[in-house]
């Protein structure tokens, strides 16, 4: 994850050399920032930098924590409940964490009448078996909150959206007050073929 960002950062500088064209609204899409830096606000394109680096920060934060207790849980359920928990999807650590055996889950989907319980048919790598209730809890607890961060690295990504449409809004306005005074003068015919000298403001 580090790596990926990296090389974004760097992916961003070199692309600084040759936007010297692109309008400053898309530049705030490639970063935000970059558009205000162009029309010469560099502390506004500061604010909009530390604020993506931070959301990157916190995004790398949590999913480094989501992938460690992820790694906790499936060496605990190794450990604890005889599984082998590779190449195995997050649904079906929630279903270990919810029973105490494979034996305990099938019936329950028997009751249950869901078919569910033939994506993992006997004697194929799915059969687990808690030494311990509490280990039981312990692992589902630690799966809970892999989870939770996880969930949390996407509010991040969304993060990172709205921060560069903020950053767009933000460049429109100020190419919109910088327009504000700029006046255009000079002598043109009316529509009788008078010359006549006129005077805008462009807004």
């Amino acid at each position: 994850m580090n790596n990926k960002f990296y090389i974004y950062i760097i992916y961003i500088l070199l692309l600084q050399f040759s936007l010297s064209e692109v309008p400053p609204v898309f530049k705030s899409v490639l970063l935000p920032g970059l558009g205000e830096h162009s029309l010469g606000n560099t502390k506004r394109a500061k604010q909009f930098y530390f604020q993506e680096v931070g959301i990157w920060l916190t995004f790398i934060g949590l999913k480094t924590l989501s992938d460690l207790y992820e790694s906790d849980y499936k060496a605990f359920a190794s450990l604890h409940a005889g599984v082998n928990m590779s190449n195995k999807d997050y649904d079906y650590a929630v279903i270990i964490g919810d029973y105490d055996s494979y034996e305990d889950f099938i019936d329950a989907q028997l009751r249950q009448r869901d078919k569910i319980f033939y994506t993992m048919p006997e004697n194929s790598g799915y059969e687990w078996d808690w030494d311990t209730q509490s280990n039981r809890l312990k692992f589902d607890k630690i799966r809970y909150n892999s989870g939770l961060l996880n969930k949390y690295t996407k509010f991040t990504l969304g993060g990172l959206v709205v921060n560069r449409i903020i950053s767009m809004i933000d460049v429109l306005y100020l190419q919109r007050e910088k327009r504000k005074y700029k006046i255009r003068a000079g002598f043109n015919n009316d529509w009788n073929g008078r010359m006549q000298y006129s005077i805008k403001f462009l807004f």
